[in-house]
């Protein structure tokens, strides 16, 4: 179980190595150890407290903290091993049209937009699942959207065989 402040120290550390959100995170320039960490994919179980807290005073003055604040409407998280269809069932943020993800997945890139669009990043990470950290999901059940974890699940959705799943933080109902 995970609780919100704690999926948000989340999000942040899995962002901090991402070249599409650097400009996100400019204010942990400083922060060495952090950056490292992030790049060389240290899990984040590994972090001690101080690093963890020291994530969510980030959080706050992220450019992403509008869609963080989705993380507020639910007490707390479980973590889930997910299918490739049950991933299919998520919609995905506004951002990339609020669709059904199978739609976003099966969609292109808008011109102009390709150093933004996961699909286009997608194409440069390799599949790599042991050194990702999971995704995160809000909403209901039925009705969930991806809310992080773009990048790594379409890399997953085109590159992972058939029965392997990928992890998501699932609201606790």
């Amino acid at each position: 179980m995970a609780t919100v402040d704690e999926m948000k120290s989340r999000w942040i550390y899995s962002e901090l190595g991402s070249p599409r959100w650097a400009e996100a995170y400019e204010q942990l320039r400083g922060d060495t150890p952090l950056l490292e960490k992030a790049k060389l994919h240290v899990p984040f179980a590994a972090l001690s407290e101080d690093e963890r807290e020291q994530l969510l005073r980030y959080a706050p003055i992220s450019s992403r903290r509008g869609l963080m604040g989705r993380l507020n409407n639910h007490a707390a998280y479980r973590l889930e091993h997910w299918d490739k269809q049950r991933i299919r069932t998520t919609t995905t943020i506004h951002a990339y049209g609020s669709v059904p993800y199978a739609e976003f997945l099966a969609g292109h890139c808008p011109p102009g937009e390709e150093a933004a669009d996961p699909r286009e990043a997608a194409k440069a990470l390799p599949y790599y699942p042991g050194t990702w950290e999971a995704g995160i999901v809000v909403g209901k059940p039925g009705e969930y959207m991806l809310l992080d974890g773009y990048t790594r699940s379409v890399v997953f959705m085109k590159e992972a065989p058939a029965d392997a799943t990928f992890a998501l933080w699932v609201p606790e109902e």
